[in-house]
């Protein structure tokens, strides 16, 4: 009797023993499922509350953190050793090298890193925490390892949606798993690239979720629909992986009737206008002839294509008369006068042809005045020599010459008086020197009297000299040009 309650009895301190050792060590948290991505890293998010110091210890105890995954068969499953922050030695061979302790324990963070994720990697882990010096580990947490071979593409959001003008913000963002090596993020526009957009902020990294890091891209601008906005946003990976999402930017607009291609013709009696609109949403076009709404015998139709619309107009007319094309929309609304009347037409012509005639006479009198300055200067310089009596001795060439100078300086050199004239302007030369004859070499001797001579200064070029004629054989007058 007494064998058999010491046997009913045993299992029951054993049980309670092992409770109480459980117990003591806390229990990790961990998501239910983890995703890494074939040759990156994960870190497996854990977290535990710290235990309070014990009694008589006034501290806190040490915590080590295991990482166990499931391996073998079905029905005979094993247990191996992924990671063991207290006995390394205990790692499997398929693990050793590639985990490691990413989390802080004292602020209890028990996270695990492993690397070089592989396709074949287990599916099921467990990690336990054991404190101080117990022997024995805690009540352990599973999860699952989903091991996923392409990366994740790129998320756009924001306003989708805008009015032109207003200033519109959108975000990228990309999910991952390795904080090691983060991928880069990157905005391109495949259309309209605004020129009013600010430069892309630089990405940010969140956490939406405790177990996964997010990569943030923002980019502003001004919204425009002259360029139809498309924007695309990539997402570079460690390896050469490259992924990108765009996205259409839907921008709403007032109405703009399109002078070119909107016309009105009358013809054979018979009026035919076309009124092209770009406009988003579309319109509401109406049509006014003659400060009223067309007679009920015209024919109004209607052509729509993405963002543009083309209202026609048909009907009787017997002379133009006042056509006008109205859009209107939610944002605003355009108009635009496609055919004159017949009085508007002919003050409008008054108008026109006068201006025209201004415009043709400015040219022709200004053409005609430069013509006429161009022609008194030829004969300003064409002008014939004056005619002087022979017997006053005045120097005379086929072109006058003129000087008029404010200072002279009188040079007497080897028997020669000579006047060097300064600061000249163009007026009549006149100088006449005698000097003995034979003094020159390239001068003719005539007997009597000797020749003066006139010296123009600051011209920059040296002439020729003249011998004066037989009106005077004893005088021999040159001149020479500085």
């Amino acid at each position: 009797m007494h064998v058999d309650t010491v046997f009913l009895t045993c299992p029951l301190i054993f049980a309670a023993l092992w409770r109480g050792v459980q117990a003591v060590s806390p229990v990790p948290s961990v998501p239910d499922r983890v995703q890494a991505l074939v040759g990156s890293c994960v870190v497996i998010p854990c977290s535990f509350t710290p235990l309070a110091p014990r009694p008589f210890r006034g501290r806190k105890e040490r915590v080590d953190v295991r990482l166990r995954f499931r391996g073998g068969g079905h029905f005979f499953p094993l247990r191996s050793t992924a990671f063991n922050s207290e006995d390394r030695d205990q790692v499997s061979r398929d693990f050793q090298g590639r985990t490691s302790l990413f989390g802080r324990i004292a602020d209890g963070d028990c996270s695990v890193k492993i690397e070089r994720i592989r396709q074949d990697d287990p599916q099921v882990f467990e990690i336990a925490l054991k404190t101080g010096d117990d022997l024995l580990w805690g009540k352990p947490s599973s999860f699952n390892l989903d091991v996923i071979e392409s990366p994740e593409a790129p998320v756009i959001s924001g306003m989708l949606s805008a009015t032109e003008g207003q200033l519109v913000t959108l975000n990228c963002s990309v999910s991952y798993h390795c904080p090691s090596r983060p991928p880069a993020l990157q905005w391109r526009w495949e259309r309209g690239a605004q020129m009013n957009n600010t430069e892309p902020e630089e990405a940010q990294i969140i956490r939406l979720e405790p177990q996964r890091l997010t990569l943030l891209a923002s980019l502003s601008f001004t919204v425009s629909h002259q360029v139809k906005p498309r924007l695309r946003c990539e997402v570079s990976y460690p390896g050469a992986k490259t992924l990108a999402t765009s996205k259409d930017l839907h921008v709403t607009y007032k109405p703009l009737i399109l002078r070119l291609s909107s016309t009105c013709v009358v013809e054979d009696l018979g009026l035919l206008c076309s009124c092209s609109v770009d406009s988003n949403p579309k319109p509401a076009v109406t049509w006014s002839v003659n400060g009223t709404v067309p007679p009920h015998d015209y024919n109004l139709s209607v052509t729509s294509e993405p963002n543009m619309l083309t209202a026609t107009l048909r009907g009787h007319m017997d002379k133009p008369q006042r056509v006008i094309c109205f859009a209107v929309n939610a944002l605003g609304n355009d108009s635009l006068v496609l055919l004159q009347g017949e009085e508007e037409a002919a003050i409008l012509l008054w108008l026109i042809v006068p201006a025209v005639a201004i415009c043709l006479a400015v040219p022709l009198l200004s053409l005609l005045v430069y013509c006429c300055r161009k022609r008194a200067g030829k004969r300003v310089l064409s002008r014939r020599p004056a005619v002087y009596p022979g017997g006053l001795g005045i120097y005379q060439d086929r072109m006058p010459l003129y000087i008029n100078c404010t200072e002279v300086t009188h040079i007497y050199t080897n028997g020669s008086y000579q006047l060097v004239y300064q600061n000249c302007t163009p007026l009549f030369v006149h100088t006449k020197q005698i000097r003995p004859m034979g003094r020159r070499g390239g001068e003719r001797r005539r007997g009597g009297e000797g020749g003066g001579m006139d010296r123009r200064a600051g011209l920059g070029v040296r002439g020729v000299r003249e011998v004066q004629g037989a009106t005077d054989a004893d005088t021999a007058i040159y001149l020479e040009i500085l």
